[in-house]
């Protein structure tokens, strides 16, 4: 979770020894912490206060919140306050805070009353080299999956408790005994499947497709009609949300439909898709029905909007550079 990055201007070089066994001289460098929780926070410490270092911390999950909103568990937790403290120091302690969250200093000055921290977002970015391997499925596949003519509903990626898919699925379901032809498309694994497809058993309009290599999916979505995603409707998401997946639904030029109350972003400035209140069935049941109504030529133009925006925006020497301005900045301090 912790790695060095060497001041590219002076004479280190890094040998890719773990960085608390190489060798560094007083010259400047940058400290990365990035990872899943901040409990190393302590080890990039004794780094930036031993070598006087600019030290980066990189939030992707907003820790203890996301495992006291999603998972339930006691903001009162021995764990949880552990980790709180941890947050709190990595904060107040970080020389720039990076985050793939639109609004994340927002919860930066909540823990800690005050704005003076450099804050930069930079968000999940795009793989074209690997999306643009035209790795096409087998044709028994397509056959089996794409063979109507019936608007295509998918949803792909993780099928986890945070994912919200009962509200999707409840909806498909019920369009099940409606006379609209909509079909439904769950692709990936998680700890969901099996009680959702359970559920949902009974429904024809439900598929729940098997696992796919990584670069297959952009010929799997060139199938579908309407890329989803949802949610839980919990103030964890005040702070926004950046999904690899909407990067992978807006480079296929689908468009995006989002079960989704918090702070928005990237789907509204690209233009190319409808947020609606997370776990609102009704709301979600009229806007599926209203993109099945809409023109092909409409339904391409929506799903072009993303592309554009995403080869714009979110091609990774985009994001590179805005940590090289970071650097930049922290180095000539």
């Amino acid at each position: 979770s912790v790695s060095c990055l060497l001041n590219s201007r002076s004479n280190n070089r890094y040998d890719g020894t773990p960085w608390m066994f190489s060798k560094l001289d007083s010259s400047p460098v940058n400290l990365g912490l990035s990872g899943t929780s901040l409990l190393p926070i302590i080890c990039a410490l004794w780094v930036k206060y031993k070598y006087k270092a600019k030290l980066i911390v990189e939030i992707r999950d907003i820790w203890p919140k996301t495992l006291i909103d999603i998972s339930g568990i006691s903001k009162y937790h021995p764990l949880i306050l552990l980790i709180g403290i941890c947050e709190r120091i990595s904060y107040k302690n970080a020389d720039w805070i990076v985050s793939t969250f639109p609004n994340f200093g927002q919860h930066v000055k909540n823990i800690l009353i005050h704005e003076d921290f450099n804050f930069t977002c930079i968000p999940q970015g795009i793989p074209i080299k690997l999306l643009d391997s035209n790795s096409k499925l087998d044709s028994d596949f397509t056959e089996k999956y794409f063979r109507d003519a019936s608007f295509k509903v998918a949803y792909a990626g993780a099928i986890g408790p945070s994912n919200a898919l009962d509200t999707i699925i409840d909806v498909a379901c019920e369009l099940d005994k409606s006379s609209h032809d909509i079909k439904f498309y769950f692709l990936g694994e998680g700890a969901e499947k099996e009680r959702l497809f359970n559920k949902s058993k009974n429904c024809r309009n439900v598929e729940f497709v098997p696992r796919i290599r990584r670069e297959y999916v952009q010929d799997f979505l060139s199938h579908c009609d309407l890329m989803y995603d949802s949610v839980k409707n919990i103030d964890l998401y005040d702070y926004g949300l950046s999904r690899q997946k909407w990067m992978d639904y807006m480079y296929a030029e689908k468009p995006l439909l989002v079960s989704y109350s918090g702070y928005k972003s990237i789907i509204n400035e690209a233009e190319c898709g409808t947020y609606v209140p997370a776990e609102d069935e009704e709301v979600l049941k009229e806007a599926i029905i209203d993109y099945s109504k809409k023109e092909k030529d409409e339904l391409k133009s929506i799903g072009k909007n993303g592309k554009e925006y995403v080869l714009k925006y979110r091609r990774f020497n985009i994001l590179a550079s805005k940590y090289e301005n970071i650097f930049d900045v922290l180095l000539d301090e």
